[in-house]
């Protein structure tokens, strides 16, 4: 079984959150339910599209940040496993005289 990591893959992951991150906001912003409160002002039906309009707000500003500080980790992983990597191909290349 090989168990290196593949930092190349935590990377693209990162990116791909990332994306995901940005789209976020746009994607949810269509979902507003504004129209019903202006289309029947004072109403209970009114009352509740903004509560749930405010929850989904609120709910997708939650995701893209959550959603950004994933990618942010998933990238600073890989570099981290990227670093690791590279210190013990050194040493390695340092303790058999530049071959591996």
């Amino acid at each position: 079984m090989d168990y290196r990591v593949d930092f190349g893959g935590l990377a693209r992951a990162a990116n791909f959150v990332r994306a995901v991150a940005d789209r976020t906001s746009s994607a949810t912003s269509r979902m507003r339910l504004d129209l019903v409160s202006a289309a029947v002002p004072g109403s209970l039906s009114a009352g509740r599209a903004s509560a749930t309009d405010a929850g989904l707000v609120e709910a997708a500003r939650t995701m893209e940040r959550e959603l950004a500080a994933y990618s942010r980790a998933l990238a600073v992983t890989a570099q981290n496993y990227r670093a690791i990597e590279d210190t013990a191909e050194a040493a390695v290349q340092e303790f058999f005289g530049g071959t591996t």
